[in-house]
């Protein structure tokens, strides 16, 4: 019995000591939400300098090329640089991954 009583009373207090270190779920989303501004922020600047080609332009020649719809997209700032990762579905309604170089409009790969 005085075993029990133990580490329940150990378990109690390790609780009321760690809890208040944990993130709450705001500022845990709230830490989430100004990492996705910071990288809204700078692809609008590389847009801004030309350093990547606006979607529209994009998704207009990617779809020429692929010969289908885009139904999503992303664009991210890799180490090689800035590139479009896009959905596109075809005629046939498979839907292809396409890696796109956002500053030259390459289509870098598309499985």
């Amino acid at each position: 019995m005085m075993t029990f009583i133990r580490k329940f009373w150990l378990a109690f207090l390790t609780l009321a000591l760690v809890a208040p270190l944990a993130p709450t779920a705001a500022e845990a989303q709230q830490r989430g939400s100004n990492r996705a501004q910071t990288e809204q922020d700078e692809a609008l600047a590389a847009q801004k300098r030309g350093d990547v080609l606006p979607y529209h332009e994009i998704k207009k020649r990617t779809e020429a090329q692929i010969g289908g719809k885009v139904v999503g997209q992303r664009l991210r700032n890799t180490n090689t640089g800035w590139v479009y990762e896009l959905r596109v579905m075809g005629g046939d309604g498979k839907v292809a991954f396409v890696l796109v170089d956002a500053a030259s409009g390459k289509i870098l790969k598309a499985r």
